[in-house]
């Protein structure tokens, strides 16, 4: 691992933050009524938008990054989701409102993603004040 890179995991890596992301996981896992791998796609999107925060800060990507890995993680979770649930949601109680849903949290990550895409196009990778 770079050294920049390692200073910097290790500077953000507190017990606060540790604690933080078991307390959001616990929240899901209780919200979620125990579904493990909901539960875990939640943390791994959470882990994405931290994770770029700090590759932003160490390498000195540009801020249209994190619109950019939000949207392509969103779409990636939802999908990964909506292939574990049941194929007949519209079968059961409240199926119709589920699918609504997942259809608002799709059109919200494709726009996102598209927002990523055309600041990533106007701004470029690499931040203005990046060595």
């Amino acid at each position: 691992m770079p050294d920049p890179l390692h200073a910097a995991l290790q500077e953000r890596t507190m017990l606060g933050s540790v604690l933080g992301w078991a307390t959001v996981a616990g929240i899901f896992w209780l919200m979620l009524d125990g579904a493990l791998v909901q539960v875990a796609l939640v943390v791994a999107l959470l882990f994405s938008i931290d994770s770029i925060d700090v590759l932003r800060d160490v390498y000195g990507f540009s801020s249209a990054i994190k619109p950019l890995v939000v949207g392509i993680v969103g779409l990636a979770s939802i999908g990964a989701i909506l292939s574990l649930e049941s194929v007949a949601m519209f079968d059961e109680p409240g199926g119709t409102w589920r699918f609504l849903f997942f259809a608002a949290l799709t059109a919200a990550a494709c726009w996102i993603l598209y927002d990523g895409v055309r600041r990533l196009r106007r701004e470029g990778i690499w931040s203005d004040d990046a060595g």
